[in-house]
């Protein structure tokens, strides 16, 4: 699934920054981040870590927002830069169904087993 940054931030109630058009395919960790995904920033502390970032866009706080090394990408500003990442995540890929439990009424089972 893809989707713009504009309808991901709008689904976690965020304020775009940048590209609201930037095309997000996936999420991932700021190391692991490739073009096309989002990534987030936890805090203040991990700000450095943007700067050799592969990814398309952050996550982060609405008091990040305005620091120059975020400003390099286009950007989610939320109150809770964590849970919106997860939603994000789930909006992205969405979980697989369970199969249902116990014994399917098609198997078929040897009367010697």
């Amino acid at each position: 699934m893809s989707f713009t940054l504009g309808a991901l931030a709008e689904r976690v109630g965020g304020v775009v920054r940048g590209d609201a058009e930037t095309i997000i395919t996936g999420a991932a960790a700021i190391e692991a981040a490739q073009p096309g995904q989002i990534t987030f920033v936890l805090d203040r502390r991990q700000l450095a870590r943007l700067s050799g970032a592969k990814a398309s866009a952050v996550v982060v706080s609405e008091q990040d927002a305005q620091d120059p090394r975020v400003q390099q990408l286009p950007a989610i500003a939320v109150a809770d830069p964590q849970a919106a990442f997860l939603q994000i995540a789930l909006t992205l890929r969405p979980p697989r169904p369970r199969p249902p439990r116990g014994v399917s009424p098609h198997a078929i089972v040897s009367p010697s087993a």
